[in-house]
């Protein structure tokens, strides 16, 4: 024989009536436990927005760094980068690329302009460094292909350091 809805609804109302503490526990508990649920859905959200703005950031999904070994011999390592012919030889290996950019970095390098020395990272980088990293020149213009072809002395300032070197000059053309 089946209980009703009804009476199964007031026999459950008078359980909970009759034993209030452990009512008032479990309702707590599931009050908890509900929070506790959607606290974690909320920082793997924003673990997953923050993951994805830094992934974009960095050129996304369609952005591969490549580097040379560094488990070798340690006296190799200021041969730790790629020459202009292995990087040509990568070239023509993904034509499917549509932008190669190797980088050389030289850290605490000290930058001259008259008496002023400021110390500052220094990069060498190819042309396609503004389309790799999404940046734009403000000022004058980014290397090319005749400056890297013909080994040109060519910088390429950063605004922070072409004001503490240059202040209110103009700093296109200078040395």
């Amino acid at each position: 024989m089946a209980i009703s809805i009804k009476e199964s609804i007031s026999i459950g109302l008078k359980d909970i009536l009759t034993r209030k503490i452990r009512s008032v526990v479990t309702i707590i508990g599931i009050i908890l436990g509900v929070m506790s649920i959607i606290v974690v859905l909320a920082i793997v959200g924003g673990m997953n927005t923050a993951t994805l703005a830094w992934m974009q950031e960095r050129g996304g999904l369609n952005k591969i760094e490549v580097e040379k070994n560094w488990a070798g011999d340690r006296r190799d390592w200021n041969l730790a980068y790629f020459t202009l012919n292995e990087i040509r030889y990568l070239r023509a290996q993904l034509p499917e690329a549509k932008a190669v950019n190797p980088t050389i970095s030289l850290n605490w390098q000290s930058i001259r302009q008259g008496d002023i020395v400021y110390t500052a990272d220094a990069f060498g980088v190819m042309p396609d460094l503004l389309d790799v990293e999404e940046w734009s020149v403000s000022q004058g213009r980014f290397l090319n292909d005749l400056d890297i072809n013909h080994n040109n002395n060519v910088v390429v300032l950063g605004s922070k350091l072409a004001t503490e070197l240059f202040a209110e000059q103009n700093p296109i053309g200078q040395y």
